[in-house]
């Protein structure tokens, strides 16, 4: 008779979509202790999760603390955590959401909540999936507060209410999105392996180690000898229109993120001044260590404006400006010039001399200097067409959730 009164219970929570309180469909909703554990600096098998492991729907585990096996059991008295659990950030920052997907022994951090759904009422991917939607994510922050920094409650943590189609609807949307989710994971993973193929051969080509076939010798030289540094300000109309790329319009893996176009009217007065075919490189901590930097060879305007903490490259005749732009890229010129800055700490600079002076441990003509660009560039391309691909996976899965999370599609 108990059996078939929960087979009932579960069959009546089938029927149909209807808003409910988020206690009432996990099993737990358990808070973190509210002190921090003491951590070790060696590796054991008990991992404390902190709110910067809690990003996009995962986890990462790359970057985490561990403690031993009493101050583990210590902090998960309440209750250890398990693979399938949701874990959301209530605070540095407010409403970020995650799945544990391993058996490791893990444990929360200061400012996490873990929800154990109850597979009677509510699919846990589901529930991932619906903290990360709109209706949900309102809710937290209306819950939030704080003078400084957003924070919610424990007590708001088991207020919020989730909107819940039948129980195998919610298996059929979140199959459909985990689906979506394992590709994108594909792609990522895809596009670092493309990444490290390209590093390792930029590191060959441009280092001498291998050569393209048909070319050989040409001794040293130094990276000055191929460009010119921060060159003059062509002469413009105040209507002419210029690309304006501020350090934020740069990403880490050398691209340009975003152009603004606008006349030179609009463009303030003192900042750095490039034209097409230019080279960008980063000279502020941390910017320059990250990589910071971008080849202007698409840029919308033959005339742009960008960032004071940008050094400006101009390729010589004797040069291709694919190639000095790869030059800069490599690991290897990062670390010499880290240690060449300048500065007080936080507002260290690599100074212009010390990108001039770079040694070239192989002469590549001109010619040459094509040949290892377009291999290169390339590899670029090739990693570009990757990223875009995963880009539309996203944005196509970011509009399933609009619509399946609320109802305006059915799957059953």
């Amino acid at each position: 008779m108990v059996i078939m009164a929960e087979e009932k219970e579960c069959n009546d929570a089938q029927r149909s979509w209807k808003d409910v309180s988020i206690k009432d469909v996990c099993e737990s909703i358990t808070d973190c202790v509210n002190k921090t554990a003491p951590t070790v600096d060696y590796q054991t098998s008990y991992i404390m999760i902190r709110t910067n492991n809690v990003r996009d729907g995962d986890i990462d585990l790359s970057d985490v603390k561990y403690v031993t096996r009493d101050v583990f059991e210590i902090w998960t008295r309440r209750m250890t955590p398990k693979k399938g659990d949701v874990i959301l950030t209530r605070e540095a920052p407010l409403g970020e959401v995650g799945m544990i997907k391993t058996d490791d022994y893990i444990f929360l951090g200061q400012r996490l909540m873990q929800y154990r759904a109850n597979p009677c009422y509510l699919d846990n991917r589901f529930l991932l999936y619906a903290f990360q939607d709109r209706v949900l994510q309102e809710q937290i922050r209306l819950l939030g507060s704080g003078a400084t920094v957003e924070h919610m409650r424990v007590p708001d943590a088991e207020k919020l209410i989730i909107r819940l189609p039948p129980l195998p609807e919610q298996h059929a949307i979140a199959t459909a999105l985990s689906d979506i989710d394992a590709l994108i994971t594909s792609l990522d993973k895809l596009i670092a392996k493309k990444r490290d193929i390209k590093q390792a051969t930029m590191q060959q080509l441009l280092t001498g180690k291998i050569r393209l076939p048909g070319f050989s010798g040409h001794g040293s030289a130094k990276l000055g000898d191929f460009f010119e540094l921060n060159p003059s300000r062509t002469r413009l109309k105040d209507s002419d229109l210029v690309t304006f790329i501020g350090m934020e319009d740069v990403s880490e893996s050398g691209s340009i993120i975003n152009q603004s176009i606008l006349p030179l009217s609009s463009v303030k007065k003192g900042l750095t001044f490039f034209e097409r075919d230019d080279i960008l490189v980063a000279k502020i901590t941390p910017c320059f260590e990250n990589g910071k930097g971008a080849c202007l060879d698409t840029l919308k305007t033959k005339v742009g404006f960008g960032s004071t903490e940008f050094h400006v490259l101009r390729a010589k005749k004797n040069a291709n400006p694919r190639y000095v732009f790869y030059q800069t890229q490599t690991a290897e010129f990062r670390k010499r010039l880290e240690t060449e800055m300048i500065g007080t700490a936080g507002q260290k600079r690599v100074p212009a001399q010390a990108i001039i002076n770079y040694p070239l441990p192989v002469l590549h003509l001109k010619d040459e200097q094509t040949a290892i660009a377009t291999v290169l560039s390339d590899m670029d391309a090739e990693i570009t067409a990757l990223e875009q691909k995963r880009d539309k996976t996203r944005a196509l899965k970011h509009g399933m959730m609009q619509e399946l999370l609320t109802g305006k599609m059915r799957l059953l």
